[in-house]
Protein backbone atom coordinates (compact mmCIF):
# COMPACT_ATOMS: atom_id res chain seq x y z
CA UNK A 1 0.00 0.00 0.00
CA UNK A 2 1.00 3.41 -0.92
CA UNK A 3 1.93 6.33 1.60
CA UNK A 4 0.24 9.26 1.44
CA UNK A 5 3.20 11.19 0.09
CA UNK A 6 3.30 8.70 -3.08
CA UNK A 7 -0.12 9.16 -3.87
CA UNK A 8 0.32 13.18 -3.57
CA UNK A 9 3.20 12.86 -5.63
CA UNK A 10 1.24 11.11 -8.35
CA UNK A 11 -1.71 13.06 -7.67
CA UNK A 12 0.55 16.59 -8.67
CA UNK A 13 1.42 15.02 -12.01
CA UNK A 14 -1.98 15.33 -13.41
CA UNK A 15 -1.35 19.37 -12.67
CA UNK A 16 0.83 18.80 -16.10
CA UNK A 17 -2.12 18.17 -18.56
CA UNK A 18 -5.05 20.17 -16.38
CA UNK A 19 -4.07 23.35 -17.01
CA UNK A 20 -3.27 23.53 -21.05
CA UNK A 21 -6.76 21.39 -20.52
CA UNK A 22 -8.21 24.28 -19.02
CA UNK A 23 -6.85 26.73 -21.26
CA UNK A 24 -7.73 25.40 -24.34
CA UNK A 25 -11.58 24.94 -23.35
CA UNK A 26 -10.96 27.85 -22.45
CA UNK A 27 -10.99 29.34 -25.81
CA UNK A 28 -13.77 27.97 -26.47
CA UNK A 29 -16.02 30.39 -27.54
CA UNK A 30 -19.79 28.80 -26.73
CA UNK A 31 -18.90 29.77 -23.25
CA UNK A 32 -19.70 32.62 -21.31
CA UNK A 33 -16.16 34.72 -20.71
CA UNK A 34 -16.79 34.36 -16.94
CA UNK A 35 -17.14 30.46 -17.00
CA UNK A 36 -13.61 30.36 -19.26
CA UNK A 37 -12.31 32.51 -16.27
CA UNK A 38 -14.06 29.78 -13.54
CA UNK A 39 -12.36 26.94 -15.20
CA UNK A 40 -8.89 28.14 -15.69
CA UNK A 41 -8.78 29.85 -12.04
CA UNK A 42 -10.13 26.15 -10.67
CA UNK A 43 -6.47 25.08 -11.72
CA UNK A 44 -4.64 27.81 -9.19
CA UNK A 45 -5.37 25.68 -5.96
CA UNK A 46 -3.98 22.16 -7.55
CA UNK A 47 -0.67 24.53 -8.35
CA UNK A 48 -0.61 25.78 -5.25
CA UNK A 49 -0.86 22.19 -3.78
CA UNK A 50 1.84 21.35 -6.28
CA UNK A 51 4.05 24.01 -5.44
CA UNK A 52 3.88 23.31 -1.57
CA UNK A 53 4.45 19.37 -1.82
CA UNK A 54 7.19 19.86 -4.24
CA UNK A 55 8.63 21.54 -2.14
CA UNK A 56 8.70 20.14 1.19
CA UNK A 57 7.91 16.39 0.06
CA UNK A 58 5.43 16.17 2.77
CA UNK A 59 1.63 15.76 2.74
CA UNK A 60 0.01 18.03 5.03
CA UNK A 61 -3.94 18.82 5.83
CA UNK A 62 -3.54 22.31 4.70
CA UNK A 63 -2.81 20.67 1.13
CA UNK A 64 -5.63 18.78 1.21
CA UNK A 65 -7.98 21.29 2.37
CA UNK A 66 -6.50 23.67 -0.77
CA UNK A 67 -6.61 20.44 -3.12
CA UNK A 68 -10.28 20.03 -1.97
CA UNK A 69 -10.91 23.58 -2.64
CA UNK A 70 -10.10 23.12 -6.49
CA UNK A 71 -11.62 19.49 -6.69
CA UNK A 72 -15.00 22.02 -5.89
CA UNK A 73 -14.12 24.66 -7.64
CA UNK A 74 -13.36 21.95 -10.85
CA UNK A 75 -16.54 20.58 -10.12
CA UNK A 76 -19.05 23.66 -10.45
CA UNK A 77 -17.01 24.26 -13.71
CA UNK A 78 -18.03 20.99 -15.23
CA UNK A 79 -21.66 21.12 -13.84
CA UNK A 80 -22.14 24.39 -15.05
CA UNK A 81 -20.35 23.40 -18.46
CA UNK A 82 -23.24 20.19 -18.67
CA UNK A 83 -25.64 22.48 -18.02
CA UNK A 84 -24.84 25.16 -20.94
CA UNK A 85 -24.29 21.84 -23.21
CA UNK A 86 -27.65 20.66 -22.94
CA UNK A 87 -29.56 23.67 -23.05
CA UNK A 88 -27.84 24.19 -26.31
CA UNK A 89 -28.69 20.82 -27.30
CA UNK A 90 -32.34 21.59 -26.64
CA UNK A 91 -32.04 24.51 -28.12
CA UNK A 92 -30.54 23.25 -31.46
CA UNK A 93 -33.33 20.24 -31.50
CA UNK A 94 -36.09 22.70 -31.40
CA UNK A 95 -34.52 24.55 -34.10
CA UNK A 96 -34.29 21.04 -36.29
CA UNK A 97 -37.61 19.56 -35.43
CA UNK A 98 -40.02 22.52 -34.31
CA UNK A 99 -43.29 21.77 -33.15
Amino acid sequence: IENLEDGYRTLCGFVYLLLPAMILIARYSEFPRWLNVLGVASCIPNLIVYYLFMRTQKYDVELYQISFLGMILQNITALIWGILVLRNVRIEARNIHPE
